[in-house]
């Protein structure tokens, strides 16, 4: 999965889950997605070390799920990724950190980006099972 900032469509724009198939209250929408992302990561880095899952849930509500590890080979995608995608979840951001195996500092900038600039839109921002050292470098507690 890449995000190509010359495609005309957006990975989020075609990873929609039906609504029919979603739960009516917002809560189970976002646990619906965030299940759905964790079953359809992809690989995002030449080393397979790093993958990502995109599920949106409703007109601006986006869950991102990150996997594995993401180092040098995928800051191209995490800048892209923090630039491109609070358009798309211009009212609500969950992203999932269960499956991160480390903190690197490119990781940390695109995550602070992406959030300052979701919270900048005033949507909603949720990040699940945030490391202890990823909560100290953006300011949260974990």
């Amino acid at each position: 999965m890449t995000l190509d900032p010359d495609a005309g469509v957006r990975p989020w724009d075609r990873l929609v889950i039906d609504d029919v198939d979603l739960p009516a209250d917002l809560p189970a929408r976002r646990r619906a997605a965030v299940t759905e992302a964790r079953a359809h990561v992809e690989p995002v880095s030449p080393d397979g070390r790093g993958a990502m899952g995109l599920r949106r849930y409703g007109a601006g509500c986006v869950a991102l799920v990150l996997r594995g590890r993401f180092e040098r080979c995928s800051r191209e995608l995490l800048r892209a990724l923090a630039d491109e995608l609070p358009s798309a979840a211009c009212r609500e951001l969950v992203v999932d950190l269960s499956g991160l195996d480390g903190c690197d500092p490119v990781l940390v900038r695109a995550l602070a980006r992406l959030r300052i600039r979701c919270l900048t839109r005033e949507a909603r921002v949720e990040l699940y099972d945030l490391p202890p050292a990823l909560a100290a470098e953006l300011g949260l507690r974990p």
